[in-house]
């Protein structure tokens, strides 16, 4: 009986294991997922935070234009920073008074990740994505797009803030800060942003690569485990079962038609009583005799074959 249920034991347990972990290796993405749609709101932020620059500088010379401009540009740049560092080093680097949304998370992307790590603060590398645009070495914006992501994302930040200091007689379309927010914002800032998403992207992917291998592992020994079973288990007991059909089969054709061998069977494996099985052989007996009767009358013994007429025969459980 233990080599029956035990092959369906070890597959119960294999296919239980397997789901165990995708839960809780769901249950732990959760975090990341929400970290991944964080740097896709960055990416955005900064397109978001040049436009706001542009048409703050473009409200030149109406001065309350240049204000209302500015106090949207102000939380633009409230809303990049608050991703920014949340992004970076988990909700608890935020001060006290913010609010928890639903991107929020407590997990840093900067102790996850190695390779995001090195984006933002060990690169020495140009992050554009073409390298042939990328500033000449003694470019006055060549230090700072070689420094990492992170130092050109707070330069940027920073940029930003003493744009929306200035004087409004000194916003204008010729404002040399615009034009560092523009170059360097939607170009090295834009790509850098696009190559961390990526590179944390592909972090994310790897854990849903990794649950989808040990679910093709179960698949495969599941298949491979079912055609062991049917050639080791399944197809001798079959082969076997035919075999001992045929000898019942057997059997049963030399009994006389008289006799009930299906009341038989009942009392010798379910324990009938003996009165029960001589009642029931009886009664199966009676339509038997009468289309077994011929010319010279009934079989001699008609009904009374029962058990014991059995056990007196040759042969018989009496012998």
């Amino acid at each position: 009986m233990l080599i029956i249920v035990a092959p369906f034991i070890c597959w119960a347990t294999m296919v239980l294991s397997a789901y165990g972990i995708t839960y809780i290796e769901l249950l732990l993405i959760q975090g990341p997922f929400r970290m991944l749609n964080m740097i896709n709101f960055l990416v955005f932020r900064v397109t978001r935070g040049v436009l706001f620059s542009l048409e703050t500088c473009m409200a030149s010379p109406d001065s309350k234009l240049i204000g209302l401009r500015k106090n949207q540009l102000n939380t633009r740049l409230r809303d990049m920073k608050r991703d920014y560092i949340s992004f970076l080093y988990g909700f608890p680097a935020l001060p006290a008074d913010e609010v928890r949304d639903d991107l929020s998370t407590n997990q840093a992307a900067v102790f996850r990740d190695p390779n995001l790590a090195h984006i933002f603060f060990r690169s020495t590398n140009c992050l554009r994505k073409d390298q042939s645009s990328c500033y000449p070495q003694g470019h006055y914006f060549y230090d700072v797009a070689h420094n990492g992501l992170d130092a050109m994302a707070t330069r940027f930040i920073e940029e930003t803030q003493l744009l929306m200091a200035d004087d409004p007689r000194d916003i204008n379309i010729s404002n040399p800060r615009l034009e560092f927010l523009w170059q360097f914002g939607l170009n090295d800032v834009f790509d850098g942003m696009i190559m961390a998403d990526k590179a944390f992207r592909a972090g994310v992917q790897q854990s849903f690569v990794q649950l989808r291998t040990i679910h093709t592992v179960v698949f495969v020994m599941s298949l491979f485990g079912a055609i062991l079973l049917w050639l080791a288990l399944v197809r001798p007991t079959l082969k076997r079962a035919g075999k001992e059909s045929l000898q019942i089969a057997e059997m049963l054709s030399q009994l006389p038609p008289q006799m009930d061998a299906e009341a038989i069977i009942a009392q010798v494996v379910l324990g009938e009583a003996e009165d029960e099985v001589a009642a029931a052989s009886t009664k199966k007996a009676g339509p038997r005799q009468s289309s077994s009767t011929g010319m010279n009358g009934s079989v001699p013994g008609g009904s009374m074959y029962n058990k014991r007429s059995v056990d007196g025969m040759p042969g018989g459980g009496g012998a």
